[in-house]
């Protein structure tokens, strides 16, 4: 029996975990940015309320000029586990109180708001990169005007990690899933060619080789319940047939 580098049952399951491998891929690519938008927006939207809440408590001491409450107001909402640094500052962008202790860094120093930011918006978006000797952290910054910024703005600094977490562990579960899929798959797909395919193929063609050696008084049967049933069927037909005539050419030499 002639053998071959890959099989039929090879060539099905190769089928099978390169077609579970790119509908895994596009399904862990469409949940990846699905959720990176959905959590990204959730995410600027609590910046957004947090913000607003603390303009609002803010809003008199800064009138006030009460550095010390304004600074208490601000420790108590940094506690917050997504918000990663918050400024306040006047409508000139001085900085009436921060949580870096005065160590402000450069990167948010060179940018700056101001009324016009708010003429259409409720609240400005930009994405910050602070550099740390932990290493570098993607930050979402939120600006809120105080008071329409005539008494200054609220920076709130939302932390990406907390959707690069949330986004890490859900491609883990899914593609843990996927795999398992694939291994339930393969498992269950060797049994049913094993059983419906490769067993029927190998006794159909190990019938054919008999009947080229002229052997013809054997039974040809395939319980696979398949097309594969109907072949051995037909085959069977045909052994029969040969072996018809070829006894009838024996007689007639026989006379």
């Amino acid at each position: 029996m002639k053998t071959y580098k890959m099989g039929l049952r090879a060539k099905i399951i190769l089928a099978i975990v390169v077609g579970t491998m790119l509908i895994g891929s596009v399904l862990v690519g469409i949940t990846f940015f699905y959720l990176n938008r959905v959590l990204s927006d959730s995410l600027i939207q609590q910046g957004y309320l947090v913000g607003n809440s603390l303009a609002e408590a803010t809003a008199e001491k800064i009138i006030e000029k009460d550095v010390i409450a304004c600074r208490q107001i601000t420790e108590k909402y940094r506690e917050y586990p997504n918000i990663e640094y918050i400024l306040i500052e006047d409508p000139d962008n001085n900085v009436i109180t921060d949580t870096f202790n005065g160590q402000i860094p450069d990167q948010l120093k060179q940018t700056t708001l101001s009324e016009e930011d708010f003429s259409e918006k409720k609240y400005v978006i930009q994405k910050v990169v602070l550099d740390s000797p932990q290493g570098s952290r993607e930050i979402y910054e939120v600006g809120i005007p105080i008071e329409e910024g005539l008494i200054g703005f609220i920076r709130l600094g939302m932390k990406k990690e907390f959707i690069d977490t949330i986004i890490r562990n859900t491609l883990l579960t899914i593609g843990l899933t996927i795999i398992g899929g694939m291994v339930i798959a393969i498992v269950l797909s060797l049994i049913i060619i094993t059983v419906q395919v490769t067993r029927p193929v190998l006794h159909l063609t190990h019938a054919a080789e008999k009947i080229s050696l002229g052997e013809f008084d054997f039974p040809i049967e395939v319980t696979a319940k398949n097309e594969l049933q109907d072949l051995g069927v037909a085959l069977d037909r045909m052994r029969e047939s040969l072996r018809t005539c070829i006894e009838r050419l024996r007689m007639g030499r026989k006379k």
